[in-house]
């Protein structure tokens, strides 16, 4: 759904399946507000939004590969126009499958600083918060973008976040990846970074940017390689 409403846009995209002969159901909602509304010191709020699921649960490991190639930030965010509706919503059940008795709910919003409206903005920030219940799992997703709205030949970065805060398996992890980055067009800027947090018997913490020394063997945790 794409429905302009004088200053605001309202996008949304849901996906109604059956799970063992019940309904499973996703949302994910955003507003966005032209002109921007004006904080202060340049900042204003671009965006608000969230999502619900009913029977749905967060997949941990396909929202890391996700990172990778923008598509977290583009479904919960709308960072990129989407191929199609298909592709959203194809996309929206992968990261955030059908499961009984787990449901999720969470905000959204986007802050910039020096926004042009729908011409984009210098910086800008897109920042979500979802929660897994009962299993208390919080998923925090984010998109940070530097571009020259008039320029974005000359700059464009983009930094995508995925931090998981995982009782159960008493683990915390941050996952970020650069996406579609580069400088005056023709030097390409990429790079992955990753830390772990375990708790408990087995506890120990690791970080790296860029991955490891090939010989060095990060088990117990279990990191994708990395560019």
């Amino acid at each position: 759904l794409q429905w302009p409403l004088g200053p605001v846009q309202v996008s949304a995209a849901a996906v109604l399946s059956m799970l063992g002969g019940q309904p499973s159901f996703l949302a994910i909602l955003g507003i966005s507000f032209t002109p921007p509304v004006q904080l202060s010191f340049g900042f204003s709020l671009d965006r608000v939004g969230g999502i619900v699921g009913v029977d749905r649960r967060a997949d941990t490991a396909a929202l890391q590969a996700a990172i990778r190639t923008g598509t977290a930030g583009d479904v919960l965010f709308a960072s990129r126009p989407p191929a199609s509706p298909l592709a959203l919503v194809t996309a929206a059940d992968h990261l955030f499958p059908a499961h009984r008795g787990t449901h999720l709910v969470g905000p959204s919003l986007r802050v910039s600083w020096l926004s042009f409206g729908e011409a984009g903005s210098l910086l800008s920030l897109d920042l979500g918060v979802i929660v897994e219940i009962p299993t208390g799992k919080v998923v925090i997703l984010g998109v940070a973008q530097a571009r020259i709205p008039s320029l974005p030949m000359v700059l464009n970065l983009r930094l995508d976040l995925l931090g998981v805060i995982d009782p159960d398996q008493q683990l915390v992890s941050i996952d970020a990846s650069l996406v579609d980055s580069h400088v005056l067009g023709i030097f390409e800027v990429y790079g992955d970074a990753a830390l772990r947090f375990a708790w408990g018997a087995t506890g120990y913490m690791l970080v790296t940017v860029g991955g490891f020394y090939p010989g060095f063997n990060p088990e117990p945790a279990r990191i994708p390689a990395l560019r």
